[in-house]
């Protein structure tokens, strides 16, 4: 497993299409005090759903409202089977084509700091043969970046298939319009297209990009490709972006990239570390775990609503909740005996009220409005504050007061008389 703040996640072994059980999944977490949030970024590929679990310094382990499961759109894994995608490291697998220009790095690219220059000598076709390994499937998506010296009179992508006995098909080309020619000249613009595979097809063969009519001395540029089974929107993915994975040699090999989901936790606790685990239940076994991060409070409280977690209310208690821990008990005379029997069991939730107070029209609406249908609410307090992670508070009659104000004053006083309950709408902790 990696270390670092982020990303947490396995590493990938070679080969061009990795075995779903070994593809790990991964997060980055991200504390936002000014919204009293913790916003996690996660990943799985190939997964149908992930799990995101909260762990606490006491060891209890809380699922995150909204992420267990969190169900994720079906193909937010991509896989881009070009072998060497921004020539980065080397020209490695790159072959001259038609026109055999001849072919070097060269700097101001598309993504990273380097891309491939093909230089034909004399006038003519100037074609590239990009190294993959992309698999045959019925359809399959090519996107790269293009820059033109001048402008050619055709740009084509082809793909070559083979049957199962190596015999070959009819390659499949796919043309730039004028328009998308015109776009690449002198300067990087995204070329996408899409090809159908030939009946019988079982393999396929070359790759290869074809500039025709370029002048003498004119180069093609090419950076960021995709090779991609089925279709996609084509835009340049690979292992080192955030849920990637490089299936062999950084750089010089496929990549699996995962789509990333971002979950807000807005019942995480303040000012205590917090550590966040997921798994998916669509594999067996593995799981990444992020480093503690603290949610600052800063001295704010907030109150979430279970349907809503990742909004919480900023509000203003006025003073430190009263409470009450009502005993269960009853006490019985018995005759001859100087004394009662009592007969006790465990108390009650606490119950008291908290008083807040809103300064504006919009601040009192805003916290009616996460009272009005009378779910229970959460409330967290700052760390010192003595009151734990949080407290679910199930409110009674709110009573609204102007305090000795003007009516058209917007400040307001809300006493909100509660019941300390479990947390709603599910589990609130698991087994450790």
């Amino acid at each position: 497993m990696q270390g670092g703040d982020f990303p947490w996640a396995m590493g990938g072994w070679a080969g061009p299409a990795l075995p779903l059980p070994a593809l790990p999944g991964g997060l980055v977490v991200v504390p936002d005090s000014s919204a009293g949030v913790v916003r996690v970024l996660t990943w799985w590929p190939d997964a149908a759903m992930l799990e995101v679990i909260r762990l606490n310094p006491d060891g209890t382990r809380t699922p995150v409202r909204g992420a267990y499961p969190a169900t994720l759109p079906a193909g937010a894994t991509r896989r881009n089977y070009a072998t060497n995608p921004s020539v980065e490291q080397s020209l490695a697998g790159y072959v001259p084509s038609d026109g055999n220009p001849t072919l070097t790095q060269t700097a101001g690219a598309a993504a990273g700091t380097s891309a491939l220059r093909a230089t034909i000598a004399a006038a003519g076709a100037d074609g590239v043969a990009i190294p993959h390994g992309l698999p045959a499937s019925t359809f399959a998506t090519l996107g790269l970046a293009l820059r033109l010296s001048a402008r050619a009179a055709s740009v084509t992508v082809s793909v070559a298939y083979t049957d199962a006995g190596g015999g070959a098909l009819t390659t499949q080309t796919a043309t730039l319009t004028a328009d998308q020619v015109n776009a690449s000249v002198n300067t990087w613009a995204r070329q996408v297209v899409r090809v159908q595979a030939p009946a019988f097809a079982a393999t396929v063969g070359t790759v290869k990009v074809v500039a025709g009519g370029m002048p003498a001395g004119g180069y093609v540029d090419l950076d960021a490709v995709t090779v991609e089974q089925g279709q996609t929107d084509g835009s340049y993915v690979d292992g080192d972006q955030l849920g990637g994975l490089w299936t062999g040699t950084p750089g010089l090999s496929a990549s699996v990239v995962a789509g990333v989901q971002t979950i807000v936790d807005g019942e995480a606790p303040q000012d205590v570390p917090v550590t966040y685990l997921v798994t998916s239940p669509s594999f067996t076994g593995g799981s990444a775990t992020s480093p503690p991060v603290v949610l600052d409070s800063n001295g704010r409280t907030w109150v979430t609503h279970p349907a809503n977690p990742s909004a919480p209310l900023c509000c203003d208690p006025a003073t430190a909740p009263t409470l009450t821990r009502p005993a269960t008990q009853a006490a019985f005379a018995v005759l001859g005996r100087g004394y009662p029997v009592v007969v006790s069991a465990q108390r009650g939730s606490p119950t008291g009220s908290l008083t807040v107070n809103t300064r504006t029209f919009a601040e009192r609406d805003a916290l009616l409005a996460a009272l009005a249908d009378g779910s229970p609410i959460y409330f967290r307090a700052p760390g010192d504050f003595g009151l734990g992670y949080g407290l679910w508070l199930a409110i009674g009659d709110v009573g609204e007061d102007p305090a000795g104000r003007p009516q058209w004053h917007p400040g307001r006083v809300l006493t909100l008389p509660f019941t300390v309950v479990d947390a709603p709408l599910g589990p609130a902790t698991m087994a450790a």
